[in-house]
């Protein structure tokens, strides 16, 4: 099944629980999913769920494609810092199928725990997934919008780097990642000024109105709109045919470890095989010196 997300609270109440699963209930529609059940372990509070599955007939055309425009992929994971477990079981997955990753960690939910799972891999860079991934509007979701205080930003810019920097290592890249995909303008300008080498976020890959380098994830696994977990296959084959289309020729997969489960995995047994087949993996160092080196 599913992990939706896993909540540290040690000292949750009957009330709040109940409030947890009301919310979460309120922002899916139930006829795409099997089952959604909460469960307590210790002091983590996991709510899980299972989608229906449905085979696409739509991977003929994705193979000709694939195969017809010499089409690259890459993967990043958004999220690090929260359910270890589950992003453990996402790199021992992706390291048996020789796929490197870009991971989205949050600065200060990355700690010694973090290090420790990821030290058992070596496929995979950290980037800088905001600071604490909180969201600073009302209608709308960013913890980089342009009403923010630029001396706050600064700082948190500062400290999240320091944090990422002194736990990883080398396996560091000075990457920001926004959060829920959005970034004010003079962020972009705060990350120029401190010399992050690019922003990985969602959309066209491009080089922005800063001159900085977008090296970006276009196909989402998860439908926010719907289930908060995987969309199924149309969902995802129509969103690579669409960047195909649209002369994508290195196309970034989205991946959020703690929303993954066993149909995700399924698919993406199928995914990794048609492209390996037809096209190319590639991981986003080889990208962002292949942008440096024009």
């Amino acid at each position: 099944m599913n992990r939706y997300k896993c909540y540290n609270i040690p000292n949750i109440s009957f009330e709040q629980l109940n409030d947890l699963e009301d919310n979460y209930l309120e922002q899916i529609h139930n006829d795409y999913l099997k089952k959604v059940e909460i469960k307590i372990e210790n002091d983590d509070i996991n709510i899980n769920i299972e989608p229906f599955y449905k085979e696409s007939l739509l991977w003929d055309k994705v193979s000709d494609l694939i195969k017809k425009n010499k089409t690259k992929f890459w993967f990043r994971d958004d999220d690090a810092g929260i359910d270890n477990k589950s992003l453990d079981n996402l790199m021992q997955y992706l390291k048996s199928k020789k796929i490197n990753l870009l991971i989205a960690a949050i600065p200060v939910l990355s700690d010694n725990k973090l290090k420790i799972i990821l030290d058992k891999y070596d496929n995979y860079v950290i980037g800088q997934h905001g600071y604490s991934h909180t969201n600073y509007l009302k209608n709308d979701l960013s913890e980089y919008p342009d009403t923010r205080k630029e001396e706050i930003v600064a700082a948190e810019l500062i400290n999240g780097d320091r944090i990422l920097s002194n736990l990883f290592k080398d396996k560091y890249n000075k990457v920001f990642i926004p959060p829920w995909f959005e970034v004010g303008s003079k962020t972009k300008k705060l990350l120029k000024e401190h010399n992050y080498l690019a922003i990985s976020n969602y959309w066209k890959n491009q080089i922005n109105s800063n001159g900085m380098i977008e090296i970006n994830s276009q196909v989402d696994l998860v439908d926010w709109d719907n289930a908060y977990t995987f969309g199924g296959e149309d969902y995802v084959l129509n969103q690579i045919i669409s960047e195909i289309e649209s002369e994508n020729t290195c196309i970034g997969i989205l991946l959020h470890h703690e929303r993954i489960g066993k149909e995700t995995y399924y698919f993406l047994d199928k995914l990794i095989e048609t492209i390996l087949e037809h096209g190319s993996i590639v991981d986003f160092n080889s990208i962002l010196e292949g942008y440096k080196n024009d």
